[in-house]
């Protein structure tokens, strides 16, 4: 049966897709939840990396900070191969696809997009640092509103690329499916290395591009029938992770670089790809975290602003906080993600606000 014969098939919103049939893909669900409980931990862990990038000290601190950082490198691909598992292997015509897919993708990210930018205003008048009108433009036409928000610029490419990537996938068989995703991860990797050696921005319109490789992995990956070990699997991602921290530390000591850290990196691709093939086959009972799946989207627009506002907090010395990563990590990532949900889970019961999350 293809997946447009499912009954009530649709797609969520923001790229991070969910299942409402009569049986839900509990597996995934969940997967969708630690991919955002991972991108608040990098963010979190981020800061502390910068820091001590920034003094060359390789203490206690950096190494925890490096560790979670390269374990959680994976979140994003897995967003975008999730996207890829329920946007693509559709009949439906092409404009039918985009009526219904790419407003819920459009109305966040004009809104959110233009709720960043006045929150810099306002957050302006305690740090300091004032952005005038020509610095937030400047930001919005980057693609770059708060530095989360690439996230929606780049998947909106994705939405709006699906409908030919499915007339496409409809035409050719399934190794030349395999072929393309490997190519297209390729160009990515290669893209993605060479604007990082020349220190290139590439414009925000192209950033969808290399990630089309993740995209096409993500349907493919899940409409297949081989098996894969899941000790293999977690093997590789365990391998890819403690790589991308050595290697981490090395660059930064000798070449101040955090290039393993890129998404488009081959550790990340390995562990990202291990992990996804090792969860999608799995048959999972509901759960907590598979349960509050609907509400990743909105934490993952809200809790970046959260975030800044703890962390000035803390900086301004409103309230004390652990100092040391090992504490000061894993307290800040519940403390973001808890106070996230006490914005996004009233949201979510409003008709109109949920139509933003």
């Amino acid at each position: 049966m293809a997946i447009t014969d499912v009954p009530n098939y649709r797609t969520f919103k923001s790229g991070i897709a969910i299942v409402k049939s009569m049986e839900r893909n509990h597996a995934i669900d969940t997967l969708r939840s630690v991919a955002t409980l991972l991108v608040v931990l990098l963010h979190i862990a981020a800061t502390y990396v910068s820091k001590s990038k920034a003094t060359h000290t390789f203490d206690a601190d950096f190494w925890i900070s490096n560790i979670l950082d390269a374990y959680s490198r994976i979140c994003v691909p897995l967003f975008v191969m999730i996207s890829g598992m329920f946007l693509l292997g559709r009949s439906e015509p092409i404009g039918e696809q985009y009526r219904k897919r790419a407003v819920r993708i459009l109305l966040p990210l004009v809104v959110w997009s233009l709720l960043y930018l006045q929150y810099q205003r306002w957050i302006g008048h305690l740090t300091g640092f004032r952005p005038d009108n020509d610095y937030l433009i400047e930001q919005l036409l980057a693609g770059n509103p708060f530095y989360h928000l690439w996230y929606l610029y780049m998947v909106t490419g994705l939405y709006l690329t699906a409908p030919f990537i499915n007339r496409f996938a409809g035409r050719v068989t399934r190794s030349t499916l395999w072929l393309t995703a490997s190519l297209l991860m390729a160009v990515g990797m290669i893209r993605s290395t060479y604007n990082t050696y020349h220190e290139i921005e590439p414009f925000f319109l192209t950033w969808f591009v290399d990630y089309l490789g993740y995209f096409l992995f993500g349907y493919l990956l899940s409409t297949s029938k081989p098996k894969w070990k899941t000790k293999v699997l977690l093997g590789i991602y365990l391998l890819s992770g403690s790589l991308i921290a050595i290697l981490t530390a090395y660059t930064i000591r000798h070449y101040n670089s955090l290039y393993f850290y890129g998404y488009l990196t081959p550790l990340v691709i390995a562990g990202a790809l291990a992990v996804f093939a090792g969860v999608q086959q799995l048959t999972l009972q509901q759960n907590r975290l598979s349960r509050y799946a609907h509400l990743s989207f909105g934490v993952y627009l809200v809790h970046a602003g959260v975030l800044d506002v703890v962390n000035n907090l803390i900086r301004y010395k409103a309230w004390p906080f652990p100092e040391q990563a090992l504490l000061a990590i894993p307290l800040k990532c519940i403390l973001v993600i808890a106070l996230s949900l006490l914005i996004i889970y009233p949201m979510s019961k409003s008709t109109l606000l949920k139509r933003l999350i």
